[in-house]
């Protein structure tokens, strides 16, 4: 188990097994808040009241990649961001996917694209209210 100072953590995929383990592992204090992003909004209030802490959730859908920048933008307006979990995803069985070969593009545009898509938006967010710049870099 892990003792975090953290005041503020973003969880994406605030129903996702793995993230509320991992936010239970964390043995967050009284005084923290959780953010958790999702699709379900009954199972995210649900998985907010089991926290030991304050929790708030915000609509957050993995496939849709024009919406991590306005949530970061939203979420590190109310405050510093001390912790962001990328845990959303979804679980498709193979004879799905070879049935529905479309169903293969959700699943990497959930679970891959939606990651980057979001952890590159936070990052800018940390870069901005930090005063640092992006790492310069292009293509050899």
């Amino acid at each position: 188990m892990l003792t975090t100072r953290a005041k503020r953590i973003l969880l994406l995929g605030g129903t996702s097994e793995i993230g509320l383990a991992i936010l239970a592992a964390m043995r967050l204090p009284a005084d923290c808040e959780v953010i958790l992003a999702g699709r379900d909004e009954q199972a995210l209030k649900t998985a907010a009241a089991s926290l030991p802490c304050a929790a708030q959730t915000v609509p957050y859908d993995a496939t849709d990649l024009a919406r991590p920048a306005a949530l970061a933008d939203a979420v590190f307006g109310e405050g510093p961001v001390d912790i962001a979990i990328a845990a959303a995803g979804i679980l498709i069985p193979q004879a799905e996917l070879d049935a529905d070969p479309q169903q293969a593009g959700v699943l990497v545009q959930t679970n891959l694209t939606g990651h980057v898509t979001a952890v590159l938006a936070i990052a800018r967010s940390w870069r901005s209210r930090s005063g640092c710049a992006p790492a310069a870099g292009g293509r050899s």
